[in-house]
Order: C-alpha cells, then sequence, then structure tokens
C-alpha cells in the first residue's frame, strides 16, 4: 500500500512547481517553434497573398472600368459617325429624288402641253365641222319642214 505511505499535499512546494515549470516551458518552446511559428507564418503569408489578389483584382476592375469608357466613347464616336453618314446619303437621296421628279414633271407637263395643244386643234377642227353639218342639216330640215328649198 504505496498509496496510504505517501503524503499528500494540496499546496505544492516551490522546488516541486520550478521542477514542473521547466517540462512545460520546454513544450511551449518545443510548440511555438514547431507549430505555431509555422502556422502564424503561414496564415500571414495567406494573409498577404489575399490582400495582393484583391489589391491585383481592384487594378483590374479599374482597368476594365478605363477600357469600358474607352470603348462605349469609341461606340458613341461611331454611332455619331454613322448618323451624320446617314443623314448625308439621305440628303443626296432627296436632292437625287428632287432632280428625277423634276424631270419626269417637266416631260410631263411638256408632254400634257403638246397634248392639250393637239386636243384644242382637234376641238376647233370639230367645232369647225359640226357648225357645218349643224348649217347643212338645219338646211335640209329647214327644207322638209317648209317643202322647199332653203337657201345659205
Amino acid at each position: 500500500m504505496l498509496i496510504a505511505a505517501a503524503s499528500f499535499e494540496i499546496i505544492p512546494t516551490p522546488d516541486f512547481a520550478a521542477w514542473m515549470t521547466l517540462p512545460f516551458l520546454a513544450t511551449m518552446i518545443s510548440l511555438h517553434v514547431l507549430l505555431f511559428k509555422p502556422y502564424l507564418a503561414y496564415l500571414e503569408a495567406r494573409e498577404s497573398a489575399s490582400d495582393g489578389a484583391r489589391a491585383e483584382a481592384s487594378r483590374l476592375a479599374a482597368e476594365a472600368d478605363a477600357a469600358l469608357v474607352t470603348l462605349e466613347a469609341r461606340i458613341a464616336e461611331a454611332k455619331a459617325g454613322a448618323v451624320a453618314a446617314r443623314a448625308s446619303r439621305r440628303d443626296a437621296a432627296i436632292a437625287q429624288e428632287a432632280e428625277i421628279l423634276g424631270a419626269a414633271r417637266g416631260e410631263a407637263n411638256a408632254t400634257l402641253d403638246a397634248a392639250l395643244a393637239e386636243l384644242s386643234g382637234e376641238v376647233d377642227t370639230a367645232r369647225g365641222e359640226v357648225r357645218t353639218l349643224a348649217a347643212a342639216l338645219s338646211r335640209d330640215l329647214a327644207g322638209q319642214v317648209l317643202g322647199r328649198g332653203v337657201a345659205a
């Protein structure tokens, strides 16, 4: 019965506490050198890499924004050029249309004037013929009604 023979004290003696502190300190120093220091260095490197990646992402986002602004400016410039080209072509087409319509209108007016002149001549000729026929017809009718020939 060894347990009964040993004396148990609740508060350790200072020599015993000092001797028990040495293995604890050796263990803590070993853990610090072998585990904590590399792990903290790894965490620091990871945080540094994350910060670098964030900075790179911010830089790339700024470059992309600048490229987008440049691209939008070039698109706006191209649209303005297209609008100007379309307007100049439309103006040229309107001028060409006016020229063609003016020429066609002139030809149509000339043809119409010629047709009206010809028609006017034919109307005058037809009037003369109708007058001659009407005079002859009226003489014939008067002669038949009167029963004798009528002189003009």
